[in-house]
């Protein structure tokens, strides 16, 4: 499998170089996963921008890429997206942080095995917590294993009441309920105290398969009274 530099996008992703043994994961830009398997041996640079990497030929569908140009390595062209699992930063814990006055999100996870605990969140203009691969920038990391326990938020979503800015957002560019689709896994959000949300939901869930909802205060919102303080869709295996 050859694939090369993203041309013509804003993001720097890609290509990268793969040792033996690393997780791969091929997307496709509607989000869904068509590839994921360990590499057999270190890639190979082959001094024009491009790499070789050496999978089991079993694991990819000709089908699914038929039409495919993977020397672009470009979602916005309606190509694929080439991620390396192994190596997005996983293990991360955050615990006891104060997040405040950012215009944008608190924290962006696009990692797994992920604790975020007994933070708070102030004054945050999006969602104060985004889980979110953000395939249309070419970015990557899908989360599993994700645990958001004993947070507080308060005053979230001021810049936009778009649902994917909710105080605690995990979003995919999920279409519809097929597990291939459903690249957010394992995870649990429990404890979480939200206040003064801008945005109609308290926790948007799109793309989701295996979450534990259990023992959170959303709070209200008097603007949104005819809204539901949870939003899940295109998700399953959703426990509340």
């Amino acid at each position: 499998l050859t694939y090369g530099l993203l041309r013509g996008a804003l993001s720097n992703a890609g290509p990268r170089h793969y040792f033996a043994g690393d997780q791969l994961n091929l997307y496709i830009s509607s989000g869904k996963l068509i590839c994921d398997t360990p590499v057999l041996r270190d890639s190979v640079d082959n001094g024009d921008g491009t790499y070789t990497l050496y999978i089991d030929p079993a694991a990819l569908n000709p089908a699914d890429i038929e039409g495919i140009d993977l020397s672009n390595n470009c979602v916005s062209a309606l190509q694929v997206l080439v991620d390396n699992r192994s190596r997005n930063c996983n293990g991360m814990v955050y615990d006891n942080l104060l997040v405040t006055n950012i215009r944008s999100r608190g924290f962006l996870i696009k990692n797994s095995d992920v604790v975020v605990k007994n933070c708070t969140f102030m004054n945050i203009g999006m969602g104060a917590i985004a889980i979110n691969m953000e395939l249309e920038w070419s970015e990557s990391g899908v989360s599993e294993n994700v645990t958001i326990k004993d947070n507080y938020f308060e005053n979230t979503g001021y810049y936009s009441n778009l649902v994917y800015y909710s105080p605690i957002t995990v979003y995919s560019f999920a279409v519809q309920s097929d597990p291939s689709y459903l690249s957010y896994r394992d995870m649990l959000i429990e404890g979480n105290i939200v206040r003064n949300r801008s945005t109609p939901y308290a926790l948007f869930l799109c793309g989701a398969q295996t979450v534990i909802v259990r023992d959170n205060d959303f709070g209200d919102h008097r603007e949104y009274m005819n809204y539901p303080a949870v939003y899940v869709i295109f998700s399953q295996d959703v426990e509340f």
